[in-house]
């Protein structure tokens, strides 16, 4: 009976040190192996707070940063003169190489089509700009942070997106650095807000804008609905400006649009008046005509 019992609280050892080994390893191995299921971020610009890196969801935030101005680089996906925050965006060990895919603002492309050359990485960069804070102080949370750009991924190419990654900003705490010496920054004003677009000393914004930033500017003045665009003035002596000026300093360029003026809605009624006078006149003479052959 003795024997029996040892092997008994024997084998009831046996079974706890299993039953705390099995529940070791169903807590921390798919954690372990989940870490290998989503990209890590690190932030290419100085000054990010990466929360929950390497996790299903993933935050970077910048609270207070001098952002530095940078000239347009296609080949980095820079369309723009300005400040740029950049990202780098490491894939997971084992993702899809073919299908895995990246999407932001409504458009997806796969990840090979848009990462570095024979690495697993992708350095993205979005555009921060004075107009664009501007705006997102409407937007902010209870922290002061709004969100400025959002990635989703799909790691495995099953269709659904397992990682999705937020940049966030105080946009009273963002500094836009100066820009490089020989650039001067004209604004553009309007009644529905304000634009920024930088030129090289001495060149005009014909010339020196890219075909994105021409694209900008000729949305931004052209004339909301019911008014029509009367020109282009400088602020300091309401000169007309045109697009093929040179640039020698900092500008500032109001845009004045007019009222539209409606055809007089009592033109057409008097038309409708006429007509009908002249009808009932003809019917008229009609009528005395035959009136007249009658009695004749």
């Amino acid at each position: 009976m003795y024997n029996n019992g040892r092997y008994c609280r024997k084998g009831y050892k046996m079974k706890k040190i299993l039953f705390i080994f099995l529940l070791v390893f169903a807590l921390y191995v798919p954690k372990l192996y989940a870490s290998e299921l989503f990209g890590s971020i690190e932030s290419v610009t100085e000054g990010a707070n990466i929360s929950n890196n390497k996790s299903e969801e993933v935050i970077v935030k910048y609270t207070d940063v001098t952002l530095k101005w940078e000239q347009k680089n296609s080949t980095l996906g820079k369309n723009y003169d300005g400040w740029w925050i950049g990202l780098k965006i490491n894939a997971p060990t084992d993702y899809d190489k073919d299908k895995a895919t990246i999407k932001r603002g409504g458009e997806v492309k796969t990840f090979a089509s848009v990462k570095e050359d024979d690495t697993d990485c992708l350095e993205a960069w979005f555009l921060v700009t004075q107009d664009k804070l501007d705006a997102l102080k409407s937007e902010v949370d209870n922290e002061g942070y709004a969100v400025v750009a959002t990635y989703e991924f799909d790691w495995d190419g099953d269709g659904e997106n397992e990682q999705v990654l937020e940049v966030k900003v105080v946009p009273d705490k963002i500094t836009l650095g100066e820009l490089n010496e020989g650039f001067h920054l004209v604004t553009f004003k309007s009644d529905l807000g304000n634009k920024y677009f930088s030129v090289e000393n001495d060149k005009s914004l014909e010339d020196y804008l890219s075909i994105e930033e021409k694209t900008l500017l000729d949305k931004f003045i052209k004339a909301p609905n019911g008014k029509e665009l009367t020109g282009l003035y400088l602020e300091e002596d309401n000169t007309e400006f045109k697009l093929s000026d040179k640039i020698t300093k900092d500008t500032v360029v109001k845009v004045i649009y007019k009222n539209i003026e409606k055809e007089n809605p009592d033109t057409g009624n008097e038309i409708i008046i006429y007509l009908v006078m002249a009808l009932v006149s003809l019917v008229i003479m009609l009528g005395l005509t035959i009136y007249l052959v009658k009695h004749n």
